[in-house]
């Protein structure tokens, strides 16, 4: 499940939306880094630069005994947030802040003091051939609002990434837990439930807009197969009822007698061909009703073991009249599955029955029943002529692909169709397998035990 919600298109969307994001967010904070930096340099440039135009015209209106007053007056009334100033003179420094090395050229830079130990950016100029002047202020503050903005940025970017991954994941099981829905409504329809439809939340998503489409095409799907499914019902129906008033005349000119023997043997192949198609309708008509899934609720839990005990018990002497052999090799256990016994009782009848008439004289029929884990299967085979390769291909795929002209392949297929049919109802999983010789069918299901 964790792997599938890092999967989902939403949490992938979510996460690209989080980076994208926070690329926007750097940049954004980068420029507004530096905007902050350059204003407030400027800021204090802008201080400092006012600061020695007064000393300045202090120090040529009244010389430098009154320039050093207004600097000592100045560090007195403000000590926190003070300027600093330096004086360099050939004659010695003043008696003002200290700095390790004066600059040895004019104008804007950078140093840091001994103690205490801190930044400063100053600006120096001459006084006079003898004196020189250095103003600075301290860089503290500015280095702490900018490592202020550096942890907010960082702090930012992982608010983001976290809020985005928490986004992607709320809306990815949303988004699961739509597409669940969809599937186990879309399993059930499968399985032929045809009236299913998929709910809406009525939120009015694309996702409702899509289940809203889908519906109205189920709607249309159900309509049109309860119309085939009606047509083919009478079509069937139709048939059969003058077929069978077709059998019952044959029967009749039987009973009346027919003067030479290449007339009654006409009426036995007649009456043999009708026998065949009626049971060739009876089947299509099943198989009709089990892919309609709609039998899935007469299902229990049903022991298979008896099951084939039973069918090996009937089927036993009906193969020795026919010169053959049932062999059941039951399993240590008893095993269940979840089912219709009387469409399971008809799925092995069939496979069986196939196998008898159609196997020949001297035909060992072996039910082998296996249990794996929670899988069991069930083997029925016999040795006698089998199926063709094409005939077995065609009869796993669709009775269309039959070829009607091998009669006996095709009575055989559409037998082995239907027990295709009740399989699947079943979600049991159908093989069939040349033998050489003869046929194997091996039938798969999940027990219960």
């Amino acid at each position: 499940m964790t792997l599938r919600l890092f999967q989902s298109t939403a949490f992938r969307f979510s996460v690209v939306s989080a980076l994208v994001l926070t690329a926007a967010l750097l940049v954004l904070g980068s420029l507004s880094f530096l905007y902050v930096q350059h204003s407030m340099r400027q800021e204090l440039r802008h201080r400092i630069e006012q600061e020695v135009e007064v000393l300045i015209q202090a120090y040529r209106d009244d010389g430098l005994e009154e320039l050093f007053h207004d600097i000592g007056e100045r560090r007195d009334i403000n000590k926190r947030n003070r300027l600093l100033y330096f004086f360099e003179s050939t004659k010695g420094s003043g008696t003002f802040d200290a700095i390790p090395t004066f600059p040895s050229s004019f104008g804007w830079h950078e140093a840091v003091l001994p103690e205490p130990k801190i930044k400063v950016l100053l600006y120096s100029l001459p006084l006079s051939e003898d004196h020189s002047l250095a103003v600075g202020g301290s860089l503290d503050g500015l280095d702490r609002v900018e490592k202020i903005l550096i942890r907010t940025l960082i702090l930012a970017v992982c608010l983001t990434l976290i809020i985005g991954a928490l986004a992607g994941v709320y809306l990815s099981r949303r988004f699961l837990a739509r597409i669940d829905q969809v599937s186990r409504a879309a399993e059930r329809i499968g399985d032929g439930n045809l009236h299913e439809r998929i709910v809406t939340d009525g939120s009015g998503d694309d996702f409702d807009q899509l289940i809203g489409t889908i519906n109205k095409m189920l709607e249309r799907i159900e309509l049109l197969m309860k119309s085939v499914k009606r047509v083919s019902a009478n079509v069937a129906h139709e048939l059969r009822t003058p077929l069978g008033h077709l059998q019952q005349d044959i029967m009749k000119l039987e009973e009346f007698g027919v003067p030479n023997e290449e007339g009654r043997e006409l009426m036995r192949k007649a009456k043999t061909e009708i026998d065949r198609v009626l049971e060739i309708f009876a089947a299509l008509l099943r198989i009709s009703e089990l892919e309609s899934g709609e039998l899935k609720s007469r299902f229990a839990v049903l022991n298979i073991s008896e099951i084939l005990q039973e069918l090996a018990d009937t089927y036993g002497p009906v193969a020795e009249e026919h010169r053959q052999k049932v062999v059941l090799h039951p399993p240590d256990a008893s095993l269940r599955c979840k089912g219709d016994r009387r469409l399971l009782v008809q799925l092995f009848s069939n496979i069986i029955e196939n196998s008898i008439r159609h196997g020949g004289e001297f035909v060992t029929i072996e039910i082998i029943v296996e249990d794996k884990n929670s899988i069991s299967r069930v083997v029925i085979s016999d040795d006698g002529v089998g199926m063709t390769p094409e005939c077995i291909q065609a009869a796993e795929r669709k009775l269309a692909d039959l070829d009607p002209g091998k009669a006996s392949d095709f009575s055989r297929g559409i037998e082995l169709i239907l027990v295709g049919a009740i399989a699947r109802l079943h979600e049991f999983k159908l093989q069939l397998r040349s033998n050489a010789p003869g046929l194997r069918v091996m039938i798969e299901f999940p027990t219960m035990n």
